[in-house]
């Protein structure tokens, strides 16, 4: 991994998930095998259109969440930490404060040879003026995938940390998800507002 993406930047961090513990009822999903059908779908089944921050192609589908503190990684089933994210969502930050910037992954391909997920990402965060503050290039899910399960979150959990000399103002993410096995890449873009101290 670079150095960005090991986290390194006082105001960025990426740390790698830890085990998960408790749990929260699901409920604008629809079960993980519908959701092969398609892209993204709500708990009633209909199709959920593509955002700036939830698209999907050929089958395969990311999703770019803001979120106030990080209890989303605290679930045992991918479906319930997605919904757990969904709820906390934030639009903005003060100093000292942290928000996480979870990603999730529908139906990403398997390799024809070892059956085993290879997706990378690249995560840009840009200040108000439009100057580019961090990069991270990493791998977000590699390796074999449990059977049944058609939506996953990435292996790194990426943070955001509030600081006294953040510029204030709109803050924006972009992240490109390349699923190399699958042969489809996605471009999410999302934002959020850095508030002053006063």
């Amino acid at each position: 991994m670079s150095r960005a993406s090991m986290g390194l930047h006082d105001r960025f961090r990426t740390n790698a998930r830890a085990a998960f513990a408790t749990t929260v009822a699901i409920c604008f999903l629809i079960p993980a095998a519908a959701a092969e059908e398609g892209g993204w779908r709500s708990a009633s089944g209909d199709p959920l259109p593509d955002t700036e921050a939830r698209k999907s192609a050929d089958g395969f589908g990311g999703w770019l969440l803001v979120t106030s503190g990080k209890e989303w990684t605290q679930q045992r089933d991918t479906l319930q930490a997605l919904a757990l994210a969904y709820s906390r969502q934030a639009k903005s930050v003060m100093p000292g404060e942290l928000i996480s910037l979870p990603i999730f992954l529908l139906n990403p391909a398997r390799d024809t040879r070892s059956g085993e997920a290879d997706v990378a990402c690249d995560v840009a965060f840009t200040r108000p003026d439009g100057t580019r503050e961090e990069i991270y290039s990493f791998k977000c899910l590699n390796g074999p995938l449990p059977g049944g399960a058609s939506v996953h979150d990435i292996n790194t959990t990426i943070e955001f940390v509030g600081e006294s000399d953040d510029p204030p103002g709109v803050w924006a993410v972009d992240a490109v998800i390349n699923d190399r096995a699958g042969g489809t890449k996605l471009h999410l873009h999302t934002t959020f507002e850095v508030r002053g101290s006063n």
